[in-house]
């Protein structure tokens, strides 16, 4: 097997690592299943320190592997099959990381969604990718009842209480207890799907976006040079951000645990100043991932890192295009695009080849984010704020 972990540490220089990296893509490769079998010490490593009411409940690698056996078993006996699209909504958690994994292991497609979007939205993004399953939280439950009638539905509380909406749906905790643990995870190519992520836009539009399993591994350049090159089993992340977009979930959770790092997770709602950093300082956190600090795309995932100008991660080449897909000159402003290939690249727009083919041009697949590069070769990008939030 192959190990595509970057380490880029090797490099004498930042301009040695970008004209010298070369990516290692295994053929056969998913990240649940590579998490998982990568750290010799998973029975005692943790993996995520989970903040509950009533204290903080920690999970070990070798634990989130055999609960999210556990849930594949499930889905598989369920009806779901692989590739079928498994929508999860849930606040950053044990249980959503748990129902990624259990996902990803069956060769299914996990589709991200924000507890906090409004109901249309939920409705739109269900009916979009066709979710033969649903894992929601109690708080998400009433935006969803209608749309999510005839699909499988887990119902998991992140604050540990049991499911009591009757026969609604399964409970997701409850479930998985009396469970089966014996499951064999499909081998996937790691150019199989691996997730739709879902960006609204200001305009009431919404955009599947597909990423294969392979986008972890275009993300770990990046991860690398933000974090310094240097994690171990004492290194603690939190973001205050949602863990449903790429930038967010293969930008910073999936490669933490790539590097055998520990997340904490905890709905960050009602949190004070105060609060926030009490949190921080009681559960060792060491690394606050904070996502202006780095830039990417839904397309693209994280990328590059932006101080005074952008800096591509080795192995990505960002430069400024035309519209026709022609590299500017110095001081001339275009659109920032990316050459492929990239394992970083999404792999087409849910349900829209037309939009997928507009969207590259010759070699580049033009992000739609404004800029120019100064005759020193430093990239300066303003990104588009035509989604939700952004």
């Amino acid at each position: 097997m192959i190990d595509p972990t970057p380490h880029l540490e090797r490099f004498d220089s930042y301009e040695q690592a970008c004209k010298e990296f070369r990516w290692q893509i295994p053929e056969q490769f998913n990240i649940a299943s590579a998490i998982s079998r990568r750290h010799k010490d998973a029975i005692t490593r943790i993996a995520i320190k989970d903040v509950r009411p009533g204290g903080i409940n920690t999970y070990t690698f070798g634990g989130i592997d055999f609960v999210s056996d556990k849930f594949a078993n499930l889905l598989a006996k369920s009806g779901v099959q692989q590739g079928d699209s498994v929508a999860v909504i849930v606040p950053q958690s044990a249980a959503l990381l748990v129902a990624h994994f259990g996902i990803l292991k069956l060769g299914a497609v996990v589709v991200p969604l924000s507890p906090y979007w409004p109901s249309h939205v939920f409705e739109r993004a269900l009916r979009e990718c066709h979710a033969r399953a649903v894992v929601t939280g109690k708080t998400s439950l009433d935006a969803i009842r209608d749309t999510a009638a005839a699909e499988i539905l887990f119902i998991t509380d992140v604050n540990g209480q049991d499911n009591d909406e009757g026969n609604e749906g399964k409970d997701f905790w409850r479930e998985l207890n009396s469970a089966s643990s014996d499951f064999t995870a499909v081998e996937t190519s790691s150019s199989s799907p691996a997730f739709i992520f879902f960006k609204p836009h200001l305009d009431g539009n919404l955009t599947g976006v597909v990423h294969s399993h392979s986008s972890l591994i275009g993300q770990l350049t990046a991860f690398e040079m933000c974090n310094g090159f240097s994690f171990d089993d004492r290194t603690v992340f939190w973001t205050a951000s949602d863990w449903m977009s790429p930038q967010i979930l293969l930008g910073m959770v999936y490669p933490a645990l790539w590097y055998g790092c520990s997340i904490l997770s905890r709905d960050p709602t009602g949190l004070n100043r105060d609060e926030l950093f009490a949190l921080i300082a009681r559960c060792e956190v060491t690394n606050v991932f904070t996502p202006s600090a780095v830039y990417g795309t839904h397309e693209t995932g994280l990328i590059a890192t932006i101080g005074d100008s952008v800096r591509p991660a080795p192995g990505h080449s960002i430069e400024i295009v035309n519209e026709q897909g022609q590299v500017c000159l110095a001081g001339q402003r275009g659109l920032a695009a990316l050459r492929k290939p990239d394992p970083a690249l999404f792999l087409r727009y849910l349900n829209d080849s037309e939009k997928t083919a507009r969207a590259f041009s010759e070699d580049w697949f033009i992000t739609g984010d404004e800029g120019y590069k100064n005759k020193d070769g430093e990239i300066y990008i303003s990104p588009s704020s035509e989604e939700l939030g952004g």
